[in-house]
């Protein structure tokens, strides 16, 4: 449920991409992996673009 409604709300910012990862689902904008879902939680990389 958490994965999908956060994968919803991020295409607000554009198209990304939906990878199985490490047990969980990683989101990728433009080839970098940005966030990670795993047992519904949400993980968000930070730094520099």
């Amino acid at each position: 449920m958490i994965e999908q409604s956060f994968y919803n709300y991020t295409t607000q910012f554009g198209e990304s991409q939906k990878r199985s990862m490490f047990g969980g689902t990683g989101l990728f904008k433009d080839g970098a992996m940005y966030a990670l879902i795993s047992n519904d939680k949400v993980f968000i990389r930070g730094g520099k673009a």
